[in-house]
């Protein structure tokens, strides 16, 4: 009896399901445009090296894209970004483990449609660009909500909240882990988001085990003037 329940602690410990994941039906949208080839160079000293350079230049840049959107999911619970603490003179962030799980899933699904002709270096879109962000984040269901407390479709108690209902993690916490995950990823610095909205629901999909949708675009003076007249 010892040996069993040693050897099942053992399975425990071994096997964790990861933090986040992506479904293969999952939507994955990114809009993207070429980008302008840049102006050719001269070189008076060796005209057939100049035109060799320029054509190198030109195929070069028009295989390079301008990110104007991207849409996708993100699998797993949502959870809101933690404050920094501090342990034996040192700081540390607790939400850090989480945050690389959440950035591998999105650099895995995103840089997967850049093959090496496209190959793109750096944030998909950079430092001068303004953005938008609309999150929806599906929180994960307690089992209370299921008949028997066994989770899966189908299976939603009738006396279960629909999709509204008050939870411990704020809206606004929930939106901070996503803004600092996707620093450096997906734009350079969260300062470059000068709009933003998100909904906390709860999840109503499969086994209701959390999602977070994110929509980051373009945004322009156009569409700051078109919000403030609403």
């Amino acid at each position: 009896t010892t040996k069993k329940k040693k050897s099942r602690k053992k399975k425990k410990s071994t096997s964790q399901d990861p933090l986040y994941w992506r479904e293969d039906t999952d939507l994955f949208k990114l809009e993207t445009r070429p980008l302008a080839p840049p102006p050719p160079r001269q070189s008076g000293n060796d005209t057939a090296a100049a035109v060799t350079n320029k054509h190198h230049e030109d195929v070069t840049t028009s295989l390079l894209t301008d990110c104007q959107m991207i849409r996708f999911t993100v699998r797993g619970k949502p959870i809101p970004l933690r404050r920094h603490r501090t342990s034996r003179g040192f700081m540390y962030n607790p939400s850090a483990q989480a945050q690389e799980a959440f950035q591998e899933v999105v650099r895995n699904m995103t840089f997967s449609e850049y093959d090496d002709s496209t190959c793109h270096n750096g944030p998909l879109f950079s430092e001068e660009k303004y953005l938008e962000m609309n999150l929806i984040f599906r929180l994960r269901r307690p089992r209370k909500h299921f008949i028997g407390g066994k989770s899966g479709p189908g299976r939603l108690r009738p006396t279960a909240p629909q999709r509204l209902a008050p939870t411990r993690s704020d809206v606004d916490n929930l939106a901070k882990f996503v803004l600092d995950s996707l620093n450096e990823l997906l734009y350079v610095d969260d300062r470059q988001i000068v709009s933003l909205r998100a909904i906390k629901v709860l999840d109503t999909e499969g086994d209701c085990l959390g999602a977070t949708e994110v929509c980051i675009k373009m945004f322009t003076e156009d569409d700051a003037q078109e919000l403030l007249c609403q």
